[in-house]
């Protein structure tokens, strides 16, 4: 985890979310895929996290240390309080894919390298079209037409709705691009006159 001063986040009085964090980081069927991703939030004493998450698994025989599995698993996750999913993913997916490709994990030298790039590389401030970066409305309307409009009267109406898929990808970029059709819900937390300088690499 880098900062490491962020390690509050992560007491004893926050194991329960912890818990979920790791377990949505690496979440289920994740091994059918040679790489994927996924978007999710986590509400911790009210306070909204929110998080980007890069998986990829590896042959063991081509790593430098030891391993008894025949594939090694992780995932690289990001932890904001800010809803930039769009901007973490594009930096996230290439510093995961140089994290695994190093073939030393104990090595975490890139993570801090991607945490001090967007601590000290973005101190313009966010516009708020960002928020929306990396949502394929398009293929949305191309994909329900008239189907959508639908879905967004069940969501207006407060009905629950079931989203699945094979790829957490998938389904994650499903849900938040459906938020974002509805002015303001994406944007919850955002503040306009922030900075990224508040998040956390796990």
């Amino acid at each position: 985890m880098y900062p490491e001063d962020t390690r509050p986040f992560f007491s004893d009085e926050n194991s329960e979310q912890v818990r979920k964090l790791t377990f949505y980081a690496l979440p289920d069927n994740a091994h059918s895929f040679e790489n994927d991703y996924a978007f999710f939030i986590l509400n911790i004493k009210g306070v909204i996290f929110h998080c980007i998450t890069c998986f990829r698994q590896i042959d063991s025989t081509l790593l430098k240390s030891i391993e008894k599995r025949s594939f090694v698993q992780k995932a690289v996750c990001i932890v904001s309080q800010y809803p930039l999913y769009g901007i973490f993913l594009n930096k996230l997916d290439s510093t995961t894919f140089a994290y695994f490709n190093q073939k030393k994990f104990e090595d975490i030298s890139i993570l801090k390298e991607l945490y001090d790039s967007m601590i000290y590389g973005n101190n313009s401030l966010i516009e708020y079209t960002n928020l929306f970066l990396g949502f394929p409305l398009q293929k949305l309307v191309l994909a329900f037409k008239e189907k959508l409009f639908y879905l967004i009267k069940l969501l207006m109406l407060e009905k629950r709705i079931v989203v699945y898929s094979k790829q957490a990808s998938a389904v994650s970029t499903f849900v938040l691009a459906v938020c974002s059709l509805f002015p303001g819900l994406l944007a919850f937390t955002y503040d306009k006159s922030v900075k990224i300088n508040n998040f956390i690499v796990y």
